[in-house]
């Protein structure tokens, strides 16, 4: 196997299991064992940090597609998704957060359903794109 691939599946692999650990164990333990006021807290931590160091595997993962020579589109695209979708969920932040805080459950939910999605195409595209390889 070429380094690059290796290089770009390890970032991947570090962009899945992220995803995973926050959104299917950190999250919901927190959602369980905590008050609601403290939940917003320790919550409003995480996310931002999770987003930034997605977008910084994706950044990764593109400078090292560059510095490489990969010739995949494959691997450029999941690149620029890598780096892209966190760095839009990491800049919703401030507005999902201050949606909430104003009672706009509505803006609320939707800045939060496009963190979702994004974050979710990122998870299986990154789970995905070495079948395509």
């Amino acid at each position: 196997m070429h380094a690059t691939l290796k290089v770009h599946m390890l970032l991947s692999g570090i962009i899945v299991g992220s995803i995973i650990f926050q959104t299917g164990i950190i999250a919901p333990s927190i959602f369980k064992l905590l008050k609601k006021n403290n939940v917003k807290i320790i919550l409003r931590h995480i996310f931002p940090r999770m987003f930034i160091l997605l977008w910084t595997a994706g950044l990764l993962s593109f400078i090292c597609n560059v510095l490489l020579g990969v010739t995949s589109y494959i691997q450029y695209f999941v690149s620029a998704l890598s780096f892209l979708f966190p760095l839009i969920c990491y800049l919703l932040v401030p507005s999902t957060n201050q949606a909430k805080d104003d009672g706009d459950n509505r803006k609320f939910s939707r800045l939060h359903q496009i963190s979702v999605l994004l974050t979710m195409i990122l998870l299986v595209v990154n789970m995905l794109w070495s079948i395509f390889v």
